[in-house]
């Protein structure tokens, strides 16, 4: 059995559980199914690929509070708020843990969640964002850990910490959905969901083409974690870019 323990974009979720105000009362499995579909991050597609190949698979997203809410008065009748993540864990028993948010317990505490929970075979981390000394060493505690990059593979690997990388893809199955969900309307030109941190091995790239779409006055949201000076340039080229746009709608040229 496995068991993936995720956390999302706290701007995502605040603008899901904005415009999904009704979903808050639903049932733990309504509210699953409804989030899961909105196909943010990795949503639901680890469990599907392993599914399919014969696995039991449970997703728990850690800091959805509606949805954790839930869980803990749907499976356990009661709701303390107070160690829910490890509650999941041992009510799911499973022989693979694969924490994708791997800031969720220290390496200590990982030694302690193996300790307790004899269950467990297996402890998956994940890593795509800046690390420091500390992160080496909590995640020394993992059995090993998957990243997107090869620069951080090998950071990691210098470490002593066994890691295998795992390229960005695309679900294709996203396309086929798109096409028989009539209701789905644009709004926004293109969006941009992930990190940006400045610096060599880190986002300049990926920086610099938020940047020229910005110029080119293209409608973009962001959705995500930004360095605190490519926050303030970001945002001030978005709201240069709603003025023109308040403008062209009145008729008056720049």
């Amino acid at each position: 059995s496995f068991l993936k323990i995720s956390s999302y974009y706290k701007a995502i979720l605040s603008d899901y559980y904005a415009k999904n105000s009704f979903i808050k009362t639903a049932s733990y499995d309504e509210q699953y199914d409804h989030l899961m579909k909105q196909r943010i991050a990795l949503s639901d597609f680890y469990a599907k690929h392993l599914l399919a190949k014969g696995n039991t698979v449970t997703e728990i997203v850690a800091n959805a509070s509606y949805l954790q809410d839930c869980w803990e008065t749907t499976f356990l009748g009661t709701k303390t708020s107070k160690d829910l993540i490890t509650k999941q864990i041992e009510f799911y028993k499973p022989e693979v843990l694969f924490l994708q948010d791997s800031t969720l317990f220290s390496g200590e505490q990982i030694k302690e969640i193996r300790k307790k929970f004899k269950f467990i075979k297996l402890i998956i981390g994940f890593s795509c964002s800046p690390f420091n000394a500390t992160t080496f060493e909590n995640f020394k505690a993992f059995d090993f850990i998957i990243t997107y990059s090869s620069q951080f593979k090998n950071s990691f690997e210098q470490q002593g910490i066994k890691c295998y990388t795992i390229h960005h893809g695309f679900e294709t199955s996203i396309i086929e959905e798109a096409k028989v969900d009539n209701e789905l309307k644009k709004i926004y030109d293109i969006v941009f969901i992930g990190s940006i941190f400045p610096g060599k091995g880190f986002h300049q790239t990926r920086l610099q083409i938020i940047e020229q779409l910005l110029d080119k006055n293209i409608q973009l949201k962001i959705f995500g974690h930004l360095y605190e000076e490519n926050r303030s340039t970001l945002i001030a080229k978005q709201i240069i870019f709603l003025f023109t746009e308040l403008l062209r709608k009145a008729g008056i040229k720049k």
